[in-house]
């Protein structure tokens, strides 16, 4: 289970007025079903991630997503999250098509997040 935003913020301050500061998430994956969860235990419709957490994710997904389903072919052109790098920031922006307290999908759709999260972070970094 997720914790609640602790009032931590990773930049030192709120981003804007919406930041709720650092969420713990959980990520489930569901075998059987094909199928997995990212819980952020609050509703939201964006979230942003410093470079270090970028990785972090990125790698967290793929690397449970290839341990349940292996090698999964994806089309990075079906994702319908945005992922932005905002350098002026030093963030990586990921904004979801609608609010949410969980993000479900294929292991298809978490393939292409976590290759988008990568792209972005390397913009960043370069």
């Amino acid at each position: 289970m997720p914790k609640l935003p602790d009032g931590h913020y990773p930049l030192g301050a709120p981003l804007d007025r919406t930041d709720v500061g650092a969420m713990q998430v959980a990520f489930h994956v569901m075998r059987p079903e094909r199928f997995a969860v990212l819980d952020f235990g609050t509703r939201l419709n964006w979230f942003f991630l410093t470079p270090d957490k970028a990785r972090e994710m990125s790698t967290t997904i793929r690397d449970e997503i290839t341990q349940a389903f292996g090698d999964v072919p994806f089309d990075v052109s079906t994702l319908m999250i945005t992922v932005t790098a905002i350098r002026a920031q030093g963030i990586i922006e990921v904004l979801l098509p609608q609010v949410c307290n969980t993000l479900g999908g294929n292991p298809e759709l978490w393939l292409c997040l976590a290759h988008r999260i990568d792209e972005e972070r390397r913009k960043l970094l370069n």
